[in-house]
């Protein structure tokens, strides 16, 4: 899969999925569980999507 973007789209994307892979901080900062379930779930989903 070849997608055609530009290093600074590139870099955008990635920052934002960094920033969304520390939502996993939540529970830390809430200690609510169905949260911090959610939250760790997504921010997964984010790292794995950093290299992509």
């Amino acid at each position: 899969m070849n997608i055609n973007i530009s290093n600074k789209q590139r870099a955008s994307y990635v920052g934002i999925l960094i920033l969304v892979a520390y939502s996993m901080l939540t529970y830390t900062i809430t200690n609510n569980k169905i949260l911090g379930v959610i939250t760790d779930i997504i921010s997964g989903l984010a790292v794995i999507g950093i290299p992509l």
